[in-house]
């Protein structure tokens, strides 16, 4: 890319860049472009699936990874809205954004894919195990016990569930907005996965409870509260290692909002 790149904004996962009228995401670990290329990979399916909300379907490139960009990228036409701003947001605009949220949900979870269950709940304990072990340092034996107890109850869950494609990242900062409070675009397809719908719930429910009522009650499959408890918990636990290179002040408050979301809503 010889094109000036504008930085405007990071987040734990990629960096991203305005580039000659484009976006351009930098990714920050090999996982991260492993999702772009999953990504890259069903854009067919998600094509013919999703027509809820604006994705760049056709305009999506890979970079490779190279010295410029170690880990790799993926550049596309930028799309039109601002992201959505909760504090900003009316109770109508917000019943807006939860009705096109959950079209949206329903059109990527019936994205039809083939993949091997078992691998991806052994794949989801990997990463759990890695950061129980990372946690170690901050919670007592007794606490640790309790969240290998919680994981006990998770992979049931997860075996019992039907698995399907899910965003993963949905909060507010990948939902864009027009001027009139309707969610136009949703963006970040880098967390992208194989796993279960409570997964997303669980981002919507840390985003905005009217917002994550009204998706809860219109969306055409029943889904699990507790499930959306255990998602929670664990997608907490797994960004942990993400943070271990902040502050030991920016943990601390990272450890706290994990031990909140366990030990006080369980």
């Amino acid at each position: 890319m010889d094109k000036v790149e504008k930085q405007f904004d990071e987040g734990v996962f990629s960096k991203a860049y305005i580039v000659d009228k484009k976006i351009l995401l930098e990714a920050k670990t090999k996982d991260t472009f492993n999702s772009y290329k999953n990504f890259l990979g069903i854009i067919g399916l998600l094509k013919q699936k999703i027509t809820s909300v604006a994705i760049p379907y056709d305009s999506i490139k890979l970079i490779n990874p190279c010295s410029k960009y170690p880990f790799g990228a993926m550049t596309y036409i930028m799309l039109k809205g601002t992201k959505l701003d909760i504090s900003k947001c009316s109770s109508k605009g917000k019943d807006n954004i939860a009705k096109k949220l959950t079209l949206f949900l329903a059109e990527i979870h019936g994205v039809e894919v083939h993949k091997d269950k078992k691998m991806y709940i052994k794949l989801e304990n990997k990463k759990i195990n890695k950061n129980i072990i990372l946690l170690k340092k901050y919670f007592t034996t007794k606490e640790i016990l309790h969240i290998k107890k919680l994981q006990g109850k998770y992979n049931t869950f997860l075996k019992e569930r039907v698995f399907c494609t899910i965003h993963g990242d949905l909060y507010q900062e990948n939902i864009l907005v027009n001027k009139k409070q309707e969610l136009a675009s949703i963006i970040d397809f880098g967390s992208m996965t194989y796993l279960v719908p409570e997964y997303d719930f669980a981002c919507i429910y840390k985003m905005d409870k009217q917002i994550f009522a009204t998706v809860l009650k219109n969306y055409h499959k029943k889904i699990s509260l507790e499930g959306i408890k255990l998602c929670l918990y664990f997608k907490s636990i797994k960004f942990f290692e993400h943070v271990k290179n902040w502050s030991e002040r920016a943990i601390l408050e990272e450890v706290k909002g994990i031990h909140e979301d366990i030990f006080n809503n369980n």
